[in-house]
């Protein structure tokens, strides 16, 4: 958001997100970013037609959340994301909980950025990867400084 910030100020996330998803939000928002944060429905989806009409022409990202860490509810990852490429706004999911679980398509979902992190696959805690479409591209600020341009 940082990087697109002098055009898109809006950002959509759900109720239901990991807190590491929320406390970024609440971080833009003291920022001065705008974040909608979604209700869920009583089976813990996403309501798409409030996730459309939530989208304005300053959204700049949509997030949300491929499997619930706690209620085990896996989103409607597909209507999520052509409902994202529909408006062209960027589609970020946390999928921790869904890796080598459910099957997922980057492409069939539109999805645009997708954290994952490897102690959820048994790996050690602290690595984690960002899966980044290369187009459209997506441009991201590094949080940390040093180490190189192996990122980009």
């Amino acid at each position: 958001m940082h990087f697109y910030k002098d055009k898109k100020r809006h950002v959509i996330t759900t109720q239901t997100e990991h807190k590491c998803v929320l406390d970024s939000c609440c971080y833009l928002q003291q920022e001065g970013f705008k974040v909608t944060y979604l209700p869920v429905k009583p089976d813990g989806l996403v309501d798409l037609e409030k996730l459309r009409t939530s989208i304005r022409p300053d959204t700049g990202l949509v997030l949300v959340m491929m499997v619930n860490n706690e209620i085990g509810v896996i989103q409607s990852m597909e209507e999520i994301g052509e409902i994202c490429k529909e408006f062209n706004v960027p589609f970020h999911t946390d999928a921790a909980q869904a890796l080598g679980k459910i099957p997922i398509d980057v492409d069939k979902m539109n999805i645009s950025l997708m954290s994952l992190s490897r102690h959820k696959i048994y790996g050690p805690k602290g690595v984690g990867a960002l899966f980044m479409r290369r187009r459209p591209r997506i441009r991201v600020e590094p949080q940390m400084n040093g180490g190189g341009d192996w990122w980009r």
